[in-house]
């Protein structure tokens, strides 16, 4: 794994993930100082703040908009109810978006997944049990990367 891909993993559990830089360092294989680094550089902090908004809460938002865009072509006089090219662009840039929002897996979906996952086995597994299945939830971020 090249070092951004390092860089790009650890920053998603420093994100998502309730786990401190020293964790992160074991799993991604870096030194504490390397994440610490990386972290102040480019402002993980900030970004794990801004990141409240989920993904459902975005395509929920979209929705309302294009509902509310749809009302507004809808109380046009009869006749009239046709989008011109703007309008019709933003209504394809708002598919658009909700399309990918609602196929697109991504790393930190599958991230959130394996937590949650790995929170159940933890209640009902052996803990020998639960460090094989996070190293092969490891091993499948890293290939992802």
């Amino acid at each position: 794994m090249t070092n951004e891909q390092k860089k790009e993993w650890a920053k998603i559990l420093f994100v998502k993930e309730k786990m401190t830089q020293k964790e992160i360092a074991a799993k991604v294989e870096v030194s504490e100082q390397t994440i610490s680094k990386w972290a102040n550089k480019d402002n993980w902090d900030k970004l794990k703040q801004s990141l409240l908004t989920t993904r459902s809460e975005q395509v929920g938002f979209l929705y309302e908009q294009l509902a509310d865009f749809n009302a507004m072509i809808a109380k046009r006089e009869e006749g009239e109810r046709f989008v011109n090219s703007k309008e019709a662009q933003t209504l394809i840039m708002l598919t658009s978006a909700i399309e990918k929002l609602e196929k697109e897996t991504s790393i930190s979906d599958h991230i959130n997944s394996f937590t949650k996952f790995s929170e159940f086995v933890r209640k009902i597994a052996p803990i020998a049990d639960v460090q094989k299945i996070t190293d092969y939830q490891d091993a499948f971020i890293r290939n992802l990367l």
